[in-house]
């Protein structure tokens, strides 16, 4: 636990949930170490999530209409719902709303308590993840990832009901490198969710036939990229730990990063920590980098990234400055600095 006192609310509750692929100082969740605490599960609720109500529960999984929602947010949400029932006047976050949370909304100003939750999905996924969205009218507050997101949760929400606050990361696991080891010019990439591999392909070889000297990691690609493994130039890797994984990053010299859209996304903000310069497409990221740590096109724009990576990795010293940017940034998105960011919006909730 990282609780800072002076950040926390009374009777703040967190709905958590943790990502198998996020490093372990990692992770939205985070935001209950410094804000409050998480509604458990019983063991007595789990046994019986896991026997009795497990048919039941998979049944309402199937038919909710919510897509990401399992037979464990049913359970979670039957916790959450007999633990609002032993409090009064308390804040509940659903901190990965579009996943967990599709009737406890209904709870909202039950026995004085406030319902809020955290989104993260691209507009153009609510179509495809939810039959309906009428549920998430019932928040009293909706916290979003990104400025892009504002427009489409308002519409959902309700004006004035949408707030954006920062992801965040860990700045003092994710950090420069006391030295950059003997070896090659590295670029990485990182991660699955609307990755832009098929650009990455082209890119590689477009740097590689200029900078033969240059090596390309690849992370975590889902297993469909496979073949990525044969192209000259990658090194290919998955399920690795956390501690070979900041290595990585620390002896990274460029994040080469496309994307076919974006919210958030936590290997930019692990990356600026370690000070890695980003090279990207615009999006909802956006707001997470500026000139002075980052460079970024439109999505598919295979050429213009190309070049720029080149020519980055040609100049050391603007590079280097880069670099210097991108430590500043990843502190600016340090936890504590967030989370007062987000208490700041607990406050402001009657």
């Amino acid at each position: 636990m990282h609780n800072e006192s002076q950040l926390v609310r009374p009777n703040t509750f967190f709905v958590a949930y943790r990502y198998g692929n996020h490093a372990g100082t990692s992770g939205y969740d985070r935001f209950a170490d410094y804000l409050g605490e998480s509604v458990t599960v019983s063991h007595r609720l789990k046994r019986l999530g896991d026997t009795l109500f497990r048919v039941p529960a998979k049944l309402i999984s199937w038919t909710c209409g919510s897509y990401e929602y399992s037979r464990h947010d049913a359970i979670q949400e039957l916790a959450v719902r007999m633990h609002m029932g032993q409090h009064r006047d308390a804040l509940y976050h659903f901190l990965y709303a579009e996943k967990s949370l599709r009737f406890v909304g209904a709870c909202n100003r039950w026995r004085g308590h406030r319902i809020i939750g955290s989104f993260h999905h691209c507009a153009f996924k609510y179509p495809i993840y939810f039959r309906s969205t009428k549920h998430f009218s019932r928040l009293e507050h909706a916290i979003v990832v990104s400025r892009i997101q504002m427009e489409h949760m308002e519409k959902i929400v309700g004006r004035g009901r949408v707030s954006f606050v920062p992801y965040a990361v860990d700045a003092d696991y994710f950090q420069p490198a006391r030295h950059r080891e003997d070896r090659k010019l590295r670029c990485t990439c990182v991660g699955q969710h609307l990755r832009d591999y098929e650009s990455l392909e082209k890119i590689v070889q477009r740097v590689t036939a200029t900078l033969p000297e240059v090596e390309f990691y690849v992370i975590g690609a889902n297993t469909k990229f496979n073949y990525l493994s044969e192209v000259p130039g990658i090194v290919f890797k998955r399920n690795i730990p956390d501690e070979e994984y900041r290595e990585i990053l620390q002896q990274t010299d460029l994040l080469v990063l496309p994307l076919l859209d974006s919210t958030s996304v936590t290997t930019v903000n692990e990356s600026l920590a370690c000070g890695v310069p980003v090279l990207t497409n615009f999006g909802g990221i956006s707001d997470y980098l500026n000139e002075d740590c980052a460079m970024q096109f439109p999505v598919g724009d295979v050429d213009a990234m190309a070049s720029a990576a080149i020519d980055l990795l040609r100049d050391d010293a603007t590079r280097q400055r880069m670099s210097q940017a991108a430590r500043t940034q990843g502190l600016a998105l340090h936890w504590p600095n967030s989370a007062r960011q987000m208490r700041a919006i607990y406050d402001a909730i009657p």
